[in-house]
């Protein structure tokens, strides 16, 4: 963690073991090359959501699979489809994992900084899990700060996907 933040205990859940993470977000459709090279080495990325743009999803996440050599967990954003034609389920809202004892969860809607007010539905999940850490997306602007014990990291939109909201 980065000075300054104090993030609470690490909790004593299931966990994965130390492993080196990597983030995305916001591809919305596109695979970049030189953002997987950037990935390579990690045995974790975690994708806060848009991967795809109403389609397209599980595309993108096999070409960086296949370009950074990791296994990859995706949540949807607001422009993935959230069913396939069946009406299951093809990417999650949020997902909660600990690695190396942190409670991380992952979704794509959170706050834009600090000072902004966080999201309802991201206020419940803060609530009902009580991360350490938050890896989210949304607002295309790489940002990190911590705040009440917690780490938010938004690592910006991915590549060619880059575009100022």
């Amino acid at each position: 963690m980065g000075t300054g933040c104090h993030c609470r205990s690490r909790n004593k859940l299931v966990d994965i073991g130390p492993v080196k993470v990597g983030l995305l977000s916001d591809t919305h459709g596109a695979y970049d090359p030189v953002a997987a090279e950037c990935l390579r080495g990690v045995q974790l990325v975690l994708h806060a959501g848009d991967v795809g743009n109403h389609g397209g999803h599980e595309g993108v996440l096999q070409l960086y699979a296949k370009g950074t050599c990791a296994a990859i967990l995706a949540v949807a954003g607001n422009v993935d489809d959230k069913l396939d034609a069946g009406g299951h389920q093809m990417l999650p809202d949020h997902r909660l994992v600990t690695i190396a004892g942190w409670k991380i969860l992952l979704t794509h809607v959170v706050a834009p900084g600090p000072q902004a007010k966080v999201d309802t539905s991201a206020a419940r999940l803060l609530q009902l899990h009580q991360p350490d850490i938050v890896v989210f997306g949304h607002s295309h602007k790489a940002t990190s700060w911590c705040e009440g014990g917690v780490h938010y990291i938004n690592p910006g939109s991915a590549g060619e996907a880059l575009v100022p909201l």
